[in-house]
């Protein structure tokens, strides 16, 4: 089955990602015929004298390696997850691919749950996953965007507070900000800041500088992240509204995620309606709970997330 094209929907992908989930595990049923006939005796053995042992042969040393929690999950056999093999002999490249592929929005409720299901199955990691790419982080982020905020921060838990996963972190800092707690999320960009060079560290640093009133700090940071992302004008612009608390955000071109509608949120200004084309379930939550919205315009939104 190839698993694979330019221009799949959503059912194609969750199909894929079930086939490539559950297929491995049964082929490894087809194991080779067992022999009729007896297997030779083997030579007796001998009871040769055990081999002395030096004191420096007792002693092993070197470095463990750290375990691989990237499989974890809060699912299993048990409680209706798809259980440890699940992804055994799938492709990790193609698997990468597939899983924000996924719609983060669909009406379709058992498409949801499979979806639930599947990225909170604790399970053994495909092989093969591209470099710097954690499973972890990539079903907690499938998992944010859908909407399952709660489910996806105790995935992202499980990790443990001294985890050195970059995007693990940032899905951190997003559930933050989705729930208001902007503290928070300030907290994990001063612990990313300087080892990181993702611009979306430097854009929450200065979203957090406007919140505290400092406006030098904050249009440094804005500065020096619109080096790395030149095309994220609307950033500046709710930057701007923040500072000098005014602003109109129409005719402004706004890439909807997280961290600005939380800088809308925070300005509280009107939501254009741009916004919402193309809007993940998790910012059209963040904007149904809004109060700039019309009540009309909020029961619109919250049928859509």
């Amino acid at each position: 089955m190839t698993c694979w094209r330019n221009s799949c929907d959503y059912r194609f992908i969750l199909i894929c990602l079930t086939f490539l989930a559950l297929n491995a595990p049964l082929s490894l049923q087809a194991q080779a015929p067992v022999p009729l006939q007896p297997a030779p005796l083997a030579p007796p053995a001998q009871n040769a004298p055990p081999p002395l042992q030096t004191p420096e042969d007792a002693i092993v040393t070197g470095t463990l390696k750290e375990p691989d929690i990237s499989g974890v999950g809060l699912l299993d056999e048990t409680n209706g997850g798809f259980g440890r093999q699940t992804w055994r002999g799938a492709d990790g490249g193609l698997v990468a691919q597939l899983v924000p592929q996924i719609p983060s929005s669909t009406p379709s409720a058992s498409l949801q749950e499979l979806t639930r299901r599947l990225m909170l199955s604790d399970a053994e990691p495909p092989a093969g996953l591209p470099g710097g790419v954690s499973f972890l982080a990539l079903r907690v982020e499938k998992l944010l965007q859908a909407g399952q905020v709660e489910l996806a921060g105790r995935l992202a838990n499980l990790a443990g507070a001294n985890t050195k996963d970059e995007r693990l972190q940032r899905a951190r800092a997003e559930i933050a900000l989705v729930q208001g707690e902007t503290n928070s999320a300030c907290a994990h960009a001063a612990a990313n800041i300087r080892e990181s060079s993702d611009a979306f560290w430097l854009k929450l640093t200065g979203f957090c500088q406007a919140l505290k009133g400092d406006e030098a700090a904050a249009q440094l940071s804005a500065e020096l992240a619109a080096e790395q992302d030149a095309d994220d004008a609307g950033y500046q612009a709710l930057l701007t509204a923040l500072l000098h608390k005014t602003g109109n955000l129409r005719g402004k071109a706004i890439r909807p995620d997280i961290l600005k509608l939380a800088m809308i949120r925070s300005a509280e200004l009107p939501i254009p309606d741009s916004l919402f084309q193309n809007a993940s379930a998790v910012t059209l939550q963040m904007a149904a709970q809004m109060p700039q919205l019309s009540p009309e315009a909020r029961l619109a939104v919250a049928e859509r997330a």
